[in-house]
């Protein structure tokens, strides 16, 4: 099958982790070097290849990526949520210009880091199944619905992503998340058609079967023109997914009018034949391809002139408008393609080597506990606090020291003022009011300090103003 899109790969920069991992793991390992180091440069390693440089599409590169992005989810469950390992990652479809870069967005996050993995594992998985569809044995139609139902899957899981919060490059655009989901279960979907066809089953059922997948292509389309993301896509790809809608109308008629045939219905089959015909036409000229349902395209013209030559000479059925033809049935087990749930972890038989690992915490000292402080109550509001009302002690007044009297007994001038010759006495100190005894009042209300003021400036008032004395 061919006119398939495939999702390129978001490319980032190079990235230390060897360095920035040995600074976070070493304070926790117990002892350093070991495995964990080993495992380290490892993984470092596993980065280069398979995220800064791009991966060839091969199924070894797929398991490369299967196995970095297991260690991650490790690594994000062992650290917090916020490293200083800043991982930059390009927008997968932006295109640097004269006037500027690509768009990227550098974040600290090992969450950031393992969703744009999952997003090249996603893409990747795009373009092997597109290699896959293009090799005509039930295998790889087998192999290819598979990787393009496993990508529908991750595109799907990513679209609720909170990693980045708003700072979004448009492939992290839920709007744009959900259309690459949704392409990609449209062309896993073809590849139910393309094995029904080569199985030979029932007109009938591959009518039903086509009708799904135009529906699935016009859901592709409705979600590609969404306001946030119309502007995103390169015209290519609205072109291709139009005429894949175009085209698979066609194909549902086309089988649909052998359905007639076999019930010699032939006016009805007539207009259904015209209806492919035309459709798959558009759908050739919007994908740009020729031999986008060539085969049918020969066959319908084919089955056309038969038709009209049986009309004309035997049955002379009236040939209805396209208008008045009755839908094709749409049932929803025609749907075959289902999307994937994204795993846990991707390999299951690689031994990562930081599952085992342990983080030593560091003790935390120990912490006697004491009896719990009271809290006063707030404030709160126009309630007035209560105000503390000292009641100071009374003060002693200080004693002075008694002076010596002037000797009287010899009459003679020897004796003097014991103020005049000696040193002075220092004065007991002076008893501070202690303010031990309180007690808790209310403070006056505006109306009492009022009546307490008039109270004082009354006499002055009358006699003043009145002439009252």
């Amino acid at each position: 099958m061919s006119e398939q899109l495939s999702v390129p790969l978001k490319k980032s920069g190079e990235v230390s982790l060897e360095e920035s991992l040995k600074s976070f793991l070493g304070p926790y390992l117990p002892s350093p070097g070991g495995e964990i180091e080993k495992a380290v440069k490892e993984l470092d390693k596993l980065r280069r290849e398979v995220v800064s440089k791009k991966p060839p599409k091969t199924t070894f590169a797929l398991d490369q990526l299967f196995k970095y992005h297991d260690q991650l989810v490790t690594l994000e469950n062992l650290f917090p949520s916020e490293t200083l390992i800043p991982f930059t990652w390009d927008d997968a479809f932006s295109k640097a210009s004269v006037f500027s870069g690509k768009i990227s967005l550098a974040l600290s996050f090992m969450g950031y880091e393992k969703h744009c993995v999952l997003f090249n594992i996603a893409a990747l998985q795009s373009q092997l199944g597109i290699e896959s569809s293009s090799v005509d044995t039930d295998d790889d139609r087998k192999n290819a619905a598979k990787y393009f139902q496993s990508a529908s899957g991750i595109f799907e899981y990513l679209k609720p992503s909170e990693v980045a919060g708003d700072n979004l490059t448009p492939d992290f655009h839920p709007d744009m998340l959900a259309s690459l989901s949704a392409i990609m279960l449209a062309q896993a979907q073809e590849m139910f058609v393309t094995k029904a066809i080569r199985d030979h089953m029932k007109d009938g059922i591959i009518a039903k079967l086509c009708i799904q997948t135009e529906e699935m292509f016009a859901d592709v389309l409705l979600k590609m023109t969404r306001d946030a993301v119309k502007y995103n896509w390169d015209r290519s790809w609205l072109q291709n997914i139009k005429g894949k809608k175009f085209a698979y109308y066609g194909l549902a008629n086309y089988f649909q009018s052998k359905v007639c045939g076999e019930k010699k219905m032939i006016g009805e089959q007539i207009t259904r034949l015209n209806v492919a015909i035309e459709n798959m036409k558009t759908g050739q000229d919007k994908t740009g391809s020729s031999n986008f349902h060539s085969y049918f395209m020969s066959e319908a013209k084919r089955f056309l002139a038969a038709a009209i030559k049986d009309n004309d000479f035997i049955y002379h059925e009236v040939v209805p408008t396209p208008a008045k033809l009755a839908a094709i049935p749409k049932v929803a087990t025609a749907k075959l393609a289902k999307v994937t749930p994204v795993p846990t972890k991707f390999d299951l038989d690689f031994k990562n080597p930081f599952e085992d690992m342990k983080i030593v915490e560091t003790p935390k000292p120990t912490v006697v506990e004491s009896e719990p402080v009271p809290v006063s109550e707030p404030n709160v509001g126009w309630n007035i606090p209560l105000i503390a009302e000292a009641t100071p002690e009374p003060v002693v007044s200080p004693v002075a020291p008694p002076r010596k009297k002037k000797s009287e007994e010899n009459g003679k001038g020897d004796a003097t003022d014991s103020r005049s010759d000696s040193p002075a006495t220092e004065p007991e100190p002076v008893n501070e009011p202690a303010f031990t005894k309180t007690k808790a009042v209310r403070a006056p209300t505006w109306s009492q300090v009022m009546n307490d003021s008039w109270s004082l400036i009354k006499p002055y008032f009358e006699e003043a103003v009145l002439g009252k004395k």
